[in-house]
């Protein structure tokens, strides 16, 4: 690793840059409420790339495996029809089941997706009025990982979340979009899909 990357750390409710010198990752790293700290790189605007640690804490978000198969598979229709990409906003009543609104791409240029801001407005009008809050936005990459590249965090709202799936490796993570020291960067989310994970979430009538 070069000695000028930066390395991003998030650990619980502040974060620290930490610039990699010659010196182990471990040493720069601390261990909280028995968390286990996790790397993944990512790319910022203006390609450059660098390295969020993530904290897995008690709690993980949730999408329902009906919800991944309907992304899965129009993604896999829109891959296949000139690698153009789905798109949508998450919504969620309790902050951690989410719940994807697909929502139509406004732009046909391949590998991009548009969602205009009085579609995304509209969606979120109709969203207070049903108890629940808009916490992002989601998109498929036809032939790509499921990174945010640098337009996708430039373009995104800091503090909001980014579910990325990709159609290619079939699998979807999570992220978030925190503003730090002035550039937004994207820390990934634990996504647990698991029908057991869904199974266990409150009912609304128990809350």
């Amino acid at each position: 690793m070069a000695s000028n990357e930066r390395l991003i750390a998030n650990l619980g409710y502040f974060q620290s840059d930490v610039v990699q010198a010659g010196r182990s990752v471990k040493s720069e790293c601390c261990y909280a409420n028995g968390h286990v700290p996790r790397w993944a790189p990512v790319v910022l605007p203006g390609g450059k790339r660098e390295l969020v640690l993530n904290m897995k804490s008690n709690h993980s978000y949730q999408i329902s495996p009906g919800e991944l198969r309907r992304l899965r598979t129009l993604a896999e229709r829109k891959q296949k029809s000139g690698h153009k990409e789905v798109c949508g906003v998450i919504l969620s009543q309790d902050g951690f089941q989410l719940e994807l609104i697909h929502l139509r791409n406004q732009t046909l240029q391949p590998g991009q997706f548009l969602i205009k801001q009085d579609v995304y407005q509209s969606v979120k009008d109709r969203a207070k009025k049903r108890g629940r809050r808009v916490l992002g936005i989601f998109h498929s990459h036809p032939i790509g990982e499921a990174i945010p590249g640098p337009g996708d965090i430039k373009s995104a709202t800091s503090g909001s979340l980014m579910l990325i799936y990709d159609v290619c490796g079939r699998e979807a993570k999570l992220w978030k979009i925190r503003k730090l020291r002035g550039h937004r960067r994207a820390a990934e989310l634990v996504l647990d899909t698991s029908e057991e994970a869904v199974a266990k979430l409150p009912r609304a009538a128990d809350k």
